[in-house]
């Protein structure tokens, strides 16, 4: 019986609904619901149209932690969504300060645009995993490697950490960098602490990928003065191709 009364609408109005922003007297816990409910009527296909809502139709300051904030390898929309609705409306509310160092996993850029390009349909502002163009095969051979050594010789002690969150390379020690130039600015720490930004370079390390060691440059690293980890970011190695 239910099915009886049960609503469907065409891809041309779900596309019409899911690219309008938030109405401002609602809050995110119920525009995510709204959301919710469009992409049911619209079809199971229509999950990651929420979460590429929330993302890409908030304020512009919002939008770039929230970019930074997704995780390219989690394909579970509607939940990584409802946590992306869930930090918005804590930063609205200008809770951001309280919110644990766990939830706040970002690095932002400031003072830098934002240059970011979807690797499938060549757009600024988003990255392939949101694109609405993007196709629904997924490739056999993903990108897979294991950071080795650099070679400047960094000990096995230092700290590389693979960040899907983090929208810069961003280095603990302005002596890695190669042609280091300076730079002004700041980035965000996981702990929500503001970072200044004094170098930009290049940096080379030597990777381990399907079973050879290759030589990889990174380019545009910037040391952040009190960084306690280098980051490599995975979004700016996935726009690369």
């Amino acid at each position: 019986m239910l099915e009886a009364f049960k609503t469907h609408i065409t891809p041309a109005q779900s596309m019409l609904l899911f690219t309008k922003p938030k109405v401002p007297k609602k809050n995110w816990t119920e525009h995510f619901v709204y959301l919710v409910a469009v992409a049911e009527v619209s079809g199971g296909t229509a999950e990651y149209m929420v979460l590429n809502n929330i993302v890409q139709y908030a304020s512009e300051d919002l939008r770039v932690v929230l970019m930074a904030k997704i995780d390219a390898h989690r394909t579970h929309y509607l939940q990584q969504a409802e946590q992306l609705a869930h930090f918005a409306q804590a930063w609205e509310s200008g809770t951001k300060k309280l919110l644990p160092k766990a939830v706040s996993n970002v690095v932002r850029e400031s003072r830098f645009r934002e240059t970011r390009r979807c690797h499938e349909c060549g757009e600024i502002g988003h990255l392939r995993e949101m694109c609405q163009n993007r196709s629904k095969k997924v490739a056999k051979d993903q990108l897979n490697f294991t950071l080795a050594i650099s070679d400047h010789g960094i000990g096995i002690n230092d700290h590389w950490i693979l960040d899907s969150g983090s929208s810069l390379h961003l280095c603990s020690d302005k002596s890695w960098l190669e042609d280091a130039q300076d730079a002004h600015g700041f980035c965000i720490h996981p702990n929500v602490q503001e970072l200044n930004i004094s170098k930009v370079g290049n940096f080379t390390l030597r990777v381990s990928a399907a079973g050879e060691t290759k030589s990889v440059q990174l380019t545009e690293v910037y040391f952040a003065v009190g960084l306690a980890h280098t980051l490599i970011s995975f979004g700016k190695l996935d726009a690369k191709g």
